[in-house]
């Protein structure tokens, strides 16, 4: 994947920009029965010419989404049709992770554990791409304070400067395959 110093700009100019929910997809159940995906729609107001979209997944199994794990990514593709997240947010994440060794930043190598949310910022992206990093060796920065599926959606939502409502899925063994859309 290759973008360009001046689609790096673009942006960093984007994210500081408020952004608007223009319209949701149907949850449906993604590869299996566990996973559940939404698509996003974003109001780009002629800011880049890209099309944003977030994609967020559920554990249908849990009794509450405030048991559950699920992540949020902000992606963007560029002119030549190259996607790529520039940011991403996941809550009570299944596994402990340990971060990539980026220089000046304060989490660097540190191990986030399980149960603590964490936030991919673009700006700490940025370097790590810059830097040759993979998708995986992405660096985050811990939220503790995040107890909530609606503190976890609004700490998303602040970082990105967006309004709208992001409408969750009823837990229910009866929620639509893909493709299907109540």
């Amino acid at each position: 994947m290759s973008f360009t110093d001046d689609e790096y700009r673009k942006i960093d100019d984007y994210i500081k920009k408020e952004k608007q929910i223009q319209s949701q997809s149907g949850w449906v159940v993604i590869n299996n029965e566990r996973r559940l995906e939404s698509i996003i729609q974003l109001i780009d107001g002629n800011v880049i010419e890209v099309e944003f979209s977030f994609r967020g997944s559920v554990n249908k199994n849990s009794p509450t989404l405030d048991d559950t794990h699920g992540e949020l990514k902000l992606l963007y593709s560029n002119k030549n049709k190259e996607t790529l997240w520039i940011s991403r947010i996941s809550y009570n994440p299944v596994r402990n992770h340990t971060n990539c060794k980026l220089d000046n930043f304060q989490w660097s190598l540190k191990r986030l554990k399980k149960g603590i949310c964490r936030i991919y910022k673009w700006e700490d992206r940025k370097e790590s791409l810059k830097n040759g990093m993979t998708e995986e060796n992405a660096p985050a920065t811990p939220l503790p304070e995040i107890k909530t599926f609606d503190a976890f959606l609004k700490a998303f939502k602040d970082y990105l400067h967006i309004t709208g409502e992001i409408k969750m899925p009823v837990l229910s063994p009866e929620l639509p395959l893909e493709g299907e859309h109540k």
